[in-house]
Order: structure tokens, then C-alpha cells, then sequence
């Protein structure tokens, strides 16, 4: 299991991270990337069939933990894709200096850090998990989403601004994606439930940026790359904040499918019989 682990892993992250740059035709990308998904392919087998797995995906039988782990991987994807793309919107296209784009993302922090702390577990107790996720991946959707409105004018309040407002919805989601997500599970699954989760998230990280990337680094292409003028080069950055919008949407959707009944005790509440 652990070395299947390692292979799946190692060889699809390296695929993510360098299919927008050496291009996903590349016969050193795809080469890789089957190795990955061969390896991810046999580690599912063969961690189903141990009685003692290294990774439990029999969790995923639970339909609760299933269905936080299916839609959280779309929200971090989108979230992170994010990361990466808003730098490069400040320094590469806009020539900002570096001080100057972490200032423009720190209201990000600042969302995050109030809501999670002062609102989340209050609004989580009194609201329930599945529509604090629905309307924050919502939420976080429209504000990453609408990035895409930005152009070569546009104040860095406002980006300040967008950013806080970010932050204030995804902080949301986190608090009921933490909370929840281990509702269901016994104390002994829970850190074979960690692995499970967190897995699902780190790849969910690699592929949100190098779908972000990717999807850049071909409207540059289309343009004549970086030596374009700002103003032709301004689309691919657009389309790049527009993709890890449309990569949340799905989360908001998917969490529908979360029932608050399944995790009353997380809220203080009697568990249905």
C-alpha cells in the first residue's frame, strides 16, 4: 500500500505540476501521468482487499464521509488554483511588487481569521454544516469568480476588498468541513479518516493549480506569451481567476447532499434515534 501510495502520488503531482509547462502532450507528462493512474487504480484493489489497510477507503462506504470528502476537494482546488493565479495577476501582468500583492491578499487572511474564529462555530451550531456549505462555496464561487471582472485599472482596495470577502466565505466552509467531516466516524477510524481526507485534499491542491496554470499559460501562448502587451495578455489572467470560480461551484452543489441529521452531536444537538 505504501509503496502504491507513494507511486500514485509522487507520479501524478509531478504530472500536474509539470504539464503546463512542458504541455500535456509531452511524451514525458502522459508517461508519468499512466503511471499514476495505474498506480491509483492498484492502490484502490489492493487497500480494499487488506484487512488492515495503510489508507481505509472502506470509510467511504459511510455515505456522510463520502459526501463531505467529494465535495470539499472541488472548494480546495478552486481555493488554492487561486493562490497561485492572484500573484501572477499583481506582479506579472501588473508589475506590483511583491509587498504590495501580499498586501492586496491579507484581507484574505483577515475573512478567514474573523469568521472562523468569532461567527463559524456559532453559525455552525445554529445553521447546521449543509447550508453553511452550500451558501459558502456559493459564496467563495461569485468572489473568486469575479476576479475575472479585474483589469489593468483596477484600485488594490477593491482587490483588497474581493479579498476579505473571500476569505469571510470560505472561512465559513471550513469550519463546517472540519467539523463535520468526522461526524460519523469512531474514534478508532479517525486517523485512517485523517489520511483518507487529507489525501484527497493535497491532490485536490496540485490539480486546482495546474488546471489554473494551464489554462493561463495557453491564453498567453495564443497571444505571443509574455513579451505581449499587458492589455492582450490581460484575457488569460481573466480566465484563469474565472476558472477556480467555476472549480468551486460544484462544492455548493455537492454539499446539498449533506445532511444535518448526521451530524447533530457536532452541534450540541440530541442524535436521531
Amino acid at each position: 500500500g505504501f509503496v502504491l501510495s507513494a507511486t500514485a502520488v509522487t507520479t501524478l503531482v509531478y504530472t500536474l505540476s509539470t504539464g503546463p509547462e512542458q504541455g500535456w502532450t509531452s511524451p514525458r507528462v502522459l508517461a508519468f501521468g499512466l503511471v499514476g493512474v495505474v498506480a491509483a487504480i492498484a492502490l484502490v484493489v489492493v487497500e480494499l482487499r487488506l484487512d488492515e489497510p495503510m489508507l481505509k477507503l472502506r470509510l467511504l462506504q459511510d455515505h456522510h464521509f463520502r459526501r463531505v470528502n467529494v465535495a470539499a476537494p472541488f472548494l480546495y482546488a478552486g481555493f488554492f488554483g487561486w493562490i497561485i493565479v492572484i500573484p501572477l495577476y499583481m506582479q506579472t501582468l501588473r508589475g506590483f511588487s511583491a509587498t504590495t500583492s501580499g498586501l492586496a491578499q491579507a484581507p484574505q487572511a483577515v475573512g478567514i481569521f474573523l469568521v472562523s474564529n468569532l461567527l463559524g462555530r456559532r453559525l455552525y451550531r445554529v445553521i447546521g454544516p449543509r447550508r453553511l456549505m452550500v451558501a459558502g462555496s456559493a459564496a467563495t464561487a461569485v468572489c473568486t469568480g469575479a476576479f475575472a471582472l479585474t483589469t489593468l485599472a483596477t484600485p488594490v482596495s477593491v482587490i483588497g476588498l474581493l479579498s476579505f470577502a473571500r476569505g469571510a466565505s470560505v472561512g465559513v466552509v471550513f469550519v463546517s468541513i472540519q467539523t463535520a467531516v468526522y461526524a460519523t466516524t469512531s474514534i478508532a477510524d479517525t486517523g485512517r479518516a485523517t489520511s483518507v481526507f487529507n489525501t484527497g485534499r493535497q491532490v485536490a491542491y496540485t490539480a486546482g493549480v495546474a488546471l489554473a496554470v494551464t489554462v493561463i499559460s495557453a491564453r498567453l501562448a495564443a497571444v505571443g506569451g509574455d513579451a505581449a502587451p499587458a492589455a492582450d495578455r490581460l484575457a488569460a489572467y481573466q480566465w484563469g481567476f474565472l476558472t477556480c470560480g467555476l472549480l468551486i461551484v460544484p462544492a455548493a452543489l455537492l454539499s446539498w447532499r449533506v445532511r444535518d441529521a448526521d451530524v447533530a452531536a457536532t452541534r450540541g444537538l440530541p442524535t436521531p434515534p
